[in-house]
């Protein structure tokens, strides 16, 4: 059995991270409990009362993760968001080389697929994946990954940027 890692947000730059081995049953959980006031992450439970239903996010953020390191793979991404979680303990650093899986996913898409970045057409950076972009442009997980998730460019400051075409 495998598992994945998840982050569920309500309207705010914040997350809180998780992990599962039944990714239906948790997001019903946590719907569950924020609709019921009961969540156990106060400041989550805020964001959902102060912002509503309709900001409610859940996501996986990897995927296909052996039991044996699951948890540590949970930790990894907490301290990767460092100060972005909900999570009590957020405040951990990250370490320089922590085993990620070769196969695993974020989001649903290859961490290794690589992105160009074109203005007026033409390639002006080539990345080696979306967190590398993201990283070098400053963007946001959501402002790039969402879009080229379907195989479609995203439009962002000028620039676009489109997974690298395969020759």
């Amino acid at each position: 059995m495998t598992g994945s890692i998840y982050y569920v947000s309500c309207g705010s730059y914040k997350m809180y991270i998780g992990k599962t081995f039944d990714k239906n049953h948790r997001e019903w959980d946590h719907k569950t409990r924020l609709k019921a006031r009961k969540h156990y992450s106060k400041e989550l439970q805020k964001d959902y009362d102060n912002n509503g239903v309709e900001y409610f996010l859940f996501r996986i953020l990897e995927e296909n993760i052996s039991r044996e390191i699951l948890a540590d793979r949970e930790n990894w991404w907490i301290r990767h968001f460092k100060g972005m979680c909900y999570n009590i303990h957020n405040n951990a650093t990250l370490e320089k080389n922590e085993y990620i899986p070769k196969h695993s996913t974020i989001m649903g898409i290859s961490k290794r697929k690589p992105v160009e970045e074109l203005l007026d057409g033409k390639i002006v950076a080539e990345y080696t994946s979306i967190y590398e972009c993201r990283k070098v442009r400053g963007l946001t997980k959501g402002s790039l990954v969402d879009h080229l998730k379907g195989g479609a460019v995203k439009h962002i400051k000028g620039r676009t940027f489109r997974f690298k075409k395969a020759v």
